[in-house]
Protein backbone atom coordinates (compact mmCIF):
# COMPACT_ATOMS: atom_id res chain seq x y z
CA UNK A 1 0.00 0.00 0.00
CA UNK A 2 1.20 3.29 -0.67
CA UNK A 3 1.66 6.13 1.07
CA UNK A 4 -0.38 8.71 0.25
CA UNK A 5 -3.43 6.32 0.69
CA UNK A 6 -2.28 5.53 4.24
CA UNK A 7 -2.80 9.87 5.31
CA UNK A 8 -6.01 10.73 3.01
CA UNK A 9 -8.16 12.49 5.86
CA UNK A 10 -11.63 11.00 6.20
CA UNK A 11 -14.89 12.22 4.51
CA UNK A 12 -17.24 13.66 6.56
CA UNK A 13 -20.78 13.80 5.51
CA UNK A 14 -23.19 16.86 6.78
CA UNK A 15 -27.17 16.55 6.98
CA UNK A 16 -29.38 18.34 4.38
CA UNK A 17 -30.22 22.54 5.25
CA UNK A 18 -33.70 22.45 6.69
CA UNK A 19 -36.66 22.89 4.22
CA UNK A 20 -37.46 27.11 3.78
CA UNK A 21 -40.21 28.30 6.29
CA UNK A 22 -43.15 30.29 4.22
CA UNK A 23 -43.59 33.85 4.66
CA UNK A 24 -46.65 35.67 3.67
CA UNK A 25 -46.69 38.21 1.11
CA UNK A 26 -46.84 41.28 2.98
CA UNK A 27 -48.18 44.91 1.43
CA UNK A 28 -45.49 47.04 0.32
CA UNK A 29 -44.36 49.88 2.17
CA UNK A 30 -46.27 53.57 1.90
CA UNK A 31 -44.33 56.12 0.86
CA UNK A 32 -46.22 58.63 2.86
CA UNK A 33 -48.89 58.33 5.87
CA UNK A 34 -52.06 60.26 5.32
CA UNK A 35 -53.22 63.27 7.64
CA UNK A 36 -54.54 62.76 10.76
CA UNK A 37 -58.11 63.45 10.90
CA UNK A 38 -59.52 66.86 11.59
CA UNK A 39 -60.17 67.61 15.71
CA UNK A 40 -63.52 69.62 16.33
CA UNK A 41 -63.81 71.00 19.29
CA UNK A 42 -67.20 72.39 21.14
CA UNK A 43 -67.80 76.26 21.14
CA UNK A 44 -67.02 78.79 19.48
CA UNK A 45 -63.29 79.51 18.19
CA UNK A 46 -60.51 81.20 20.32
CA UNK A 47 -59.91 84.99 20.35
CA UNK A 48 -56.91 85.88 19.13
CA UNK A 49 -53.99 87.46 20.62
CA UNK A 50 -53.95 90.80 21.12
CA UNK A 51 -51.59 92.81 18.93
CA UNK A 52 -49.75 95.73 20.44
CA UNK A 53 -50.25 97.74 17.13
CA UNK A 54 -53.67 96.91 16.68
CA UNK A 55 -55.96 100.43 16.75
CA UNK A 56 -58.97 98.24 14.99
CA UNK A 57 -61.99 97.01 16.52
CA UNK A 58 -64.84 94.63 15.47
CA UNK A 59 -68.03 94.44 15.86
CA UNK A 60 -70.35 91.98 15.46
CA UNK A 61 -74.23 92.01 15.83
CA UNK A 62 -75.21 95.03 14.80
CA UNK A 63 -78.63 96.08 14.16
CA UNK A 64 -79.64 98.30 11.18
CA UNK A 65 -80.92 100.85 13.85
CA UNK A 66 -77.66 101.37 15.21
CA UNK A 67 -75.91 104.65 13.86
CA UNK A 68 -72.61 105.91 14.04
CA UNK A 69 -73.55 108.43 16.82
CA UNK A 70 -74.43 105.06 18.54
CA UNK A 71 -71.00 103.89 18.21
CA UNK A 72 -69.07 106.79 18.57
CA UNK A 73 -71.03 107.91 21.86
CA UNK A 74 -69.53 104.63 23.35
CA UNK A 75 -65.91 104.62 21.95
CA UNK A 76 -65.25 108.33 23.06
CA UNK A 77 -65.58 107.30 26.11
CA UNK A 78 -61.55 105.81 25.70
CA UNK A 79 -60.00 107.64 23.42
CA UNK A 80 -59.77 109.26 19.90
CA UNK A 81 -61.70 107.72 16.95
CA UNK A 82 -59.87 107.91 13.32
CA UNK A 83 -63.03 106.01 11.86
CA UNK A 84 -66.16 104.33 11.97
CA UNK A 85 -67.45 102.63 9.16
CA UNK A 86 -70.86 100.28 10.25
CA UNK A 87 -71.32 97.47 7.12
CA UNK A 88 -75.26 96.57 7.07
CA UNK A 89 -75.19 93.66 4.56
CA UNK A 90 -73.00 92.06 7.23
CA UNK A 91 -74.54 93.70 10.60
CA UNK A 92 -70.79 94.80 11.65
CA UNK A 93 -68.81 97.34 12.42
CA UNK A 94 -65.56 98.88 12.60
CA UNK A 95 -63.70 101.66 15.17
CA UNK A 96 -60.36 102.47 14.51
CA UNK A 97 -58.86 104.40 17.17
CA UNK A 98 -55.84 106.92 16.92
CA UNK A 99 -54.60 105.17 19.96
CA UNK A 100 -54.14 101.43 20.11
CA UNK A 101 -54.07 102.16 23.80
CA UNK A 102 -57.53 103.26 23.97
CA UNK A 103 -58.54 100.15 21.49
CA UNK A 104 -56.89 98.14 24.64
CA UNK A 105 -58.99 99.60 27.15
CA UNK A 106 -62.10 99.69 24.88
CA UNK A 107 -61.53 95.97 24.25
CA UNK A 108 -60.70 94.73 28.25
CA UNK A 109 -64.21 97.13 29.38
CA UNK A 110 -66.25 95.19 27.29
CA UNK A 111 -65.05 91.71 28.61
CA UNK A 112 -66.38 93.10 31.62
CA UNK A 113 -68.81 94.92 30.89
CA UNK A 114 -70.71 93.74 27.67
CA UNK A 115 -71.84 96.36 24.88
CA UNK A 116 -75.57 96.93 24.60
CA UNK A 117 -76.73 99.04 22.21
CA UNK A 118 -80.15 99.23 21.14
CA UNK A 119 -80.97 96.64 23.51
CA UNK A 120 -78.50 94.40 21.50
CA UNK A 121 -75.25 92.71 22.96
CA UNK A 122 -72.53 93.53 20.35
CA UNK A 123 -69.79 90.65 19.71
CA UNK A 124 -66.40 93.29 20.03
CA UNK A 125 -63.24 91.33 18.77
CA UNK A 126 -60.09 92.43 17.28
CA UNK A 127 -59.57 93.61 13.72
CA UNK A 128 -56.38 94.64 11.39
CA UNK A 129 -55.13 98.02 11.24
CA UNK A 130 -52.70 99.40 9.42
CA UNK A 131 -50.21 102.24 11.21
CA UNK A 132 -51.24 105.53 10.29
CA UNK A 133 -49.63 107.69 8.04
CA UNK A 134 -47.06 109.88 9.18
CA UNK A 135 -48.93 112.96 6.79
CA UNK A 136 -52.05 111.95 9.31
CA UNK A 137 -50.09 111.30 12.48
CA UNK A 138 -48.37 114.98 12.01
CA UNK A 139 -52.14 116.33 11.64
CA UNK A 140 -53.62 114.38 14.67
CA UNK A 141 -50.07 116.28 16.52
CA UNK A 142 -51.21 119.74 15.03
CA UNK A 143 -54.84 118.96 16.72
CA UNK A 144 -56.78 117.56 13.80
CA UNK A 145 -59.72 115.51 14.95
CA UNK A 146 -62.80 114.59 12.99
CA UNK A 147 -64.69 116.60 14.89
CA UNK A 148 -65.27 120.15 13.08
CA UNK A 149 -66.25 123.68 14.17
CA UNK A 150 -68.00 125.71 12.17
CA UNK A 151 -68.48 129.63 12.70
CA UNK A 152 -70.40 132.75 10.84
CA UNK A 153 -73.76 130.35 10.69
CA UNK A 154 -75.88 133.02 10.13
CA UNK A 155 -79.40 132.20 10.37
CA UNK A 156 -80.39 131.48 6.65
CA UNK A 157 -77.56 128.59 6.82
CA UNK A 158 -79.96 125.54 7.76
CA UNK A 159 -78.89 121.92 9.01
CA UNK A 160 -80.15 120.99 5.46
CA UNK A 161 -77.84 123.16 3.96
CA UNK A 162 -74.70 121.73 6.58
CA UNK A 163 -75.50 118.05 5.98
CA UNK A 164 -75.20 119.03 1.89
CA UNK A 165 -71.57 121.19 1.77
CA UNK A 166 -70.22 118.89 4.21
CA UNK A 167 -71.97 115.02 3.50
CA UNK A 168 -69.58 114.74 0.43
CA UNK A 169 -67.02 114.57 2.49
CA UNK A 170 -67.34 111.75 4.67
CA UNK A 171 -70.82 110.35 7.25
CA UNK A 172 -72.05 112.14 9.90
CA UNK A 173 -71.74 111.46 13.32
CA UNK A 174 -73.59 114.30 14.72
CA UNK A 175 -74.74 117.98 14.04
CA UNK A 176 -75.73 120.74 15.53
CA UNK A 177 -75.94 124.40 15.10
CA UNK A 178 -76.08 126.58 18.45
CA UNK A 179 -77.79 129.95 16.70
CA UNK A 180 -77.45 132.44 19.51
CA UNK A 181 -73.60 131.91 18.95
CA UNK A 182 -73.75 131.37 15.03
CA UNK A 183 -71.68 128.27 15.25
CA UNK A 184 -72.11 124.28 14.78
CA UNK A 185 -70.30 121.40 15.56
CA UNK A 186 -70.04 118.84 12.68
CA UNK A 187 -68.90 115.39 13.73
CA UNK A 188 -67.79 113.31 11.26
CA UNK A 189 -67.60 109.83 10.27
CA UNK A 190 -63.60 109.60 9.95
CA UNK A 191 -60.50 112.03 10.64
CA UNK A 192 -59.43 111.83 6.50
CA UNK A 193 -63.00 113.19 6.01
CA UNK A 194 -62.85 115.89 8.33
CA UNK A 195 -59.60 117.26 6.87
CA UNK A 196 -60.63 117.05 3.67
CA UNK A 197 -63.78 119.15 4.56
CA UNK A 198 -62.15 121.91 6.61
CA UNK A 199 -59.42 122.30 3.50
CA UNK A 200 -61.96 122.49 0.59
CA UNK A 201 -64.62 124.17 2.70
CA UNK A 202 -62.51 127.33 4.27
CA UNK A 203 -62.82 130.00 2.44
CA UNK A 204 -66.25 129.03 0.25
CA UNK A 205 -68.71 131.02 0.04
CA UNK A 206 -72.23 129.17 1.15
CA UNK A 207 -76.11 129.40 0.68
CA UNK A 208 -77.83 133.30 -0.48
CA UNK A 209 -76.46 136.04 0.19
CA UNK A 210 -73.26 133.96 0.14
CA UNK A 211 -71.17 133.50 3.62
CA UNK A 212 -67.90 132.52 4.88
CA UNK A 213 -67.78 130.01 7.11
CA UNK A 214 -65.23 129.74 9.98
CA UNK A 215 -64.03 125.96 9.91
CA UNK A 216 -61.49 124.80 12.36
CA UNK A 217 -60.70 121.38 14.54
CA UNK A 218 -62.76 121.07 17.39
CA UNK A 219 -61.40 118.89 20.30
CA UNK A 220 -62.72 115.26 20.73
CA UNK A 221 -64.74 114.77 23.81
CA UNK A 222 -63.45 111.85 24.97
CA UNK A 223 -62.22 110.43 28.58
CA UNK A 224 -62.38 106.86 30.81
CA UNK A 225 -65.93 105.18 32.01
CA UNK A 226 -67.14 106.29 35.14
CA UNK A 227 -68.53 104.55 38.25
CA UNK A 228 -72.30 105.79 38.88
CA UNK A 229 -73.98 109.04 37.64
CA UNK A 230 -72.38 110.33 34.52
CA UNK A 231 -73.18 114.22 33.02
CA UNK A 232 -72.46 114.44 29.36
CA UNK A 233 -69.86 116.20 28.26
CA UNK A 234 -69.78 119.66 25.93
CA UNK A 235 -69.66 118.92 22.17
CA UNK A 236 -65.57 120.70 21.97
CA UNK A 237 -64.32 123.28 21.84
CA UNK A 238 -62.47 125.35 18.57
CA UNK A 239 -58.51 124.75 18.30
CA UNK A 240 -56.51 127.58 18.33
CA UNK A 241 -54.67 128.14 15.32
Amino acid sequence: MSRSLLHTPPISYLPPPPPPTWVPDLPPTPLFYPPPPPQFYPGPPPAPEYDPASRAIYLGNVNDDVTIHDLCKHANRFGGIESVKIVKQKQCAFLNFIDSAAAQAFYNHTKHSPLIIGGQTMKVNWAKSSPMSPDLLAQVRQGATRNLFVGNVEEHITEDMLREVFGSYGEFDSLVILRPKKIAFINLNSLKAALKARDALQGTPVGDPPVILKINFAKESSGRPRTGPRQEKGRGRPQRE
